[in-house]
């Protein structure tokens, strides 16, 4: 593995907590390959690699949409997942 893969921020998570207390542990980019929020907040996009999948999701005022695509590599770095 190389340098740049081994300090891409695309491929890479970071945990962070939710609830009150942080009793939820999850895992997020560190950095998103498309991240849009619209000043009205009534659009919100975001691509981004979490483990082996490439996830896109869409949130509008008519409602969400989410999905995962498989992946080996990291489209920015290309160090295999």
């Amino acid at each position: 593995m190389t340098k740049k893969q081994q300090q891409c921020p695309y491929c890479h998570t970071d945990t962070c907590y939710t609830g009150s207390a942080g009793e939820r542990e999850e895992k997020v980019p560190q950095k998103y390959l498309y991240n849009y929020e619209s000043q009205d907040s009534l659009f919100n996009a975001a691509i981004y690699v979490l483990s082996k999948e490439l996830c896109i999701d869409v949130d509008d005022e008519s409602g969400a949409l989410a999905d995962q695509i498989k992946i080996n590599y990291c489209p920015m770095c290309g160090r295999k997942l």
